[in-house]
């Protein structure tokens, strides 16, 4: 989805609700006044889930709600009742309709509301198109409004978006504001663009922790890691304190440099500043510890923490089977059910990967199990990760069942399949998966070629390859990489097409990586073809001049052809290249 700023908002506006599409203009600020109010179409979605009796309870009120006076008490009394806001908290898009179709005047904070919704929840589009209606209707945006829009804007990298939203900001003169200068650091970080996000940074001169934060945590999402410690560094020569959130981000920019000694620096510097007892600090530096490899150490902070939440022993499994550690992930996931705490579906994403073989994979039943019981199975992500799972595993039929019953098949679960296929070698059942893509209207992407290609070449499809390989360049306008290239180099060396394929390599436009180069060796020595093998060897050494295994396939080809000089020639250097070691 696309916006345009636009001189003036006419009643063209439209939004296509069934379609999902929408083309919007945004008002400038001497046209908002004179716009006629537009009522928008709303399904707000929420949160998950109070208690059925305050569900219950908020329908029964939602009957009687008719004007935004009772919107707000009944907002503040689910407030001070401990269950916050009441529209995020039940399930229902019909509950919320109840209550704003309702609504016959509205201002600022019921906008703030239902934009503040689909920011939150998603579908993030449609606070966007909330923010124009409400510019529409005559009501001026406040310093709460553009957060919550940026939020939205950030979610699906809508850069665009925000710099218009950003020039509304400036216009509005909310610019100066350090919450609308967080959420603009934010929108601009996740759209990759740390230029602009430094730029409000430095435009506003009253800072609080929350906009140092925004941008230390920009520069490590990032990984820019010497410029997030720059900031932090000047944030307490300036005498600003961090807090937790801050701390957060910077042990986030340490775990990308995978330094074990920085990673212990960082957390002396977490244990002398008091912060080691915060549950997302020590979660943050079991993930850092992690990923230096040092498993020991994140298990010795996880041991340590008073209190754990889900993601803290999600951080911990994740670890292990990071490093390797399979038993440890099982076992600890079985430990956290032992002592009460309930997984989430990230939890299952964590352990599900390491039950693809088939020592575990008793276990990953066990887990599948537990994920139907628990409701996680309508989950997408959880559902890829079942299919791959089974599909790594040899269970076909069972990764084809879970497939086919999920009701919202997305572009990951489409690939997951047709790699599952890939790897039994089923080429055909990869064809009708395929095929059954391209007419639900699903484009497929480079990864989904890759599995494609790799089942022509176990076949020993040539002309399906072709097909393919024409389908993804001229069809999809999919620029080929390397993996495209090497499947097609493989899928000529088997059929014995060892010029060609070395033709396809001098003509690609990307630099041929040890592993092309690597295929076509291993197809000429199946194929005995001395003369390409000693070509595509010379083009080995140079990429891995220390790599002995090609020296001695080489040799291999040189003494099955007869030719004992060559052979010679190749022992020798292996000799000469074993002294220097």
């Amino acid at each position: 989805m696309r916006m345009e700023l636009a001189s003036s908002c006419s009643p063209s506006y439209c939004f296509h609700q069934q379609g999902r599409s929408c083309r919007t203009h945004i008002l400038s600020e001497s046209s908002i006044q004179e716009a006629r109010l537009l009522r928008p179409s709303i399904s707000t979605l929420v949160h998950a889930t109070g208690l059925r009796i305050i569900k219950e309870k908020a329908k029964r009120e939602h009957r009687q709600v008719t004007n935004i006076k009772q919107v707000k008490q009944l907002y503040a009394y689910k407030f001070r009742n401990g269950t916050g806001n009441m529209y995020d908290m039940c399930s229902s898009v019909d509950n919320a309709r109840l209550v704003f179709d309702k609504i016959y005047e509205s201002d600022v904070f019921s906008w703030n509301l239902r934009i503040r919704g689909y920011a939150r929840s998603g579908p993030y589009e449609e606070a966007i198109v909330l923010y124009v209606n409400m510019l529409c209707a005559g009501i001026q945006p406040n310093n709460f409004t553009f957060p919550f829009v940026l939020k939205a804007c950030a979610a699906f990298s809508a850069m665009q978006e925000g710099a218009q939203i950003h020039s509304h900001v400036i216009k509005m003169g909310f610019d100066m504001d350090v919450y609308v200068g967080a959420g603009l650091i934010s929108m601009y970080a996740k759209c990759c663009n740390m230029e602009d996000a430094r730029k409000v940074f430095d435009k506003i001169s009253q800072r609080n922790v929350v906009l140092w934060t925004a941008l230390i945590a920009g520069y490590a999402q990032n990984r820019k890691v010497i410029e997030a410690f720059k900031v932090f560094n000047r944030m307490q020569v300036e005498d600003m304190k961090p807090d937790p959130v801050t701390i957060v981000s910077v042990v986030l920019a340490s775990s990308h440099l995978r330094d074990f000694r920085i990673c212990e620096m960082i957390h002396g510097y977490i244990i002398r500043r008091g912060f080691e007892s915060h549950v997302y600090v020590d979660t943050g530096i079991i993930d850092m510890y992690a990923k230096c490899r040092s498993v020991r150490s994140a298990r010795r902070v996880f041991d340590r923490m008073p209190n754990r939440n889900v993601v803290s022993w999600n951080a911990m499994v994740t670890g292990y089977a990071r490093n390797g550690h399979a038993n440890e992930a099982l076992a600890l996931f079985r430990r956290m059910q032992r002592v009460g705490m309930k997984p989430d579906s990230v939890t299952m994403l964590c352990v599900l990967p390491e039950c693809t073989h088939l020592v575990y994979l008793q276990t990953g039943e066990q887990i599948h199990g537990y994920i139907i019981k628990s409701g996680f199975e309508s989950d997408n992500f959880v559902g890829n990760s079942l299919i791959d799972m089974y599909a790594k595993s040899g269970r076909i039929g069972i990764a084809r069942d879970i497939f086919q019953k999920m009701c919202r098949r997305d572009l990951v679960s489409w690939n997951t399949i047709i790699t599952g296929y890939a790897i039994q070698g089923f080429a055909e059942d990869v064809f009708s998966v395929f095929s059954q893509m391209q007419r639900a209207g699903m484009k497929p992407n480079a990864i989904t070629f890759v599995s494609v290609l790799s089942a022509c070449s176990h076949a020993g499809l040539l002309d399906k390859g072709w097909h393919y390989f024409d389908c993804m360049t001229k069809a999809y306008l999919i620029i080929p990489k390397v993996e495209h290239y090497a499947c097609m180099v493989d899928l000529l060396g088997r059929t014995g097409h060892l010029v060609e394929a070395r033709d396809l390599i001098k003509q690609m436009p990307l630099e041929p990586s040890a592993s092309v180069w690597g295929t076509l060796f291993d197809a000429c020595r199946f194929r005995g073809n001395v003369e390409i093998g000693h070509h595509v060897a010379e083009h080995l050494f140079e990429l891995e001049p220390e790599n002995a295994k090609c020296s001695i396939l080489l040799s291999n080809i040189y003494a099955r052809a007869g030719r004992w000089e060559d052979l010679a020639k190749v022992i020798t250097m292996i000799e000469g290249s074993s002294k220097i070691k």
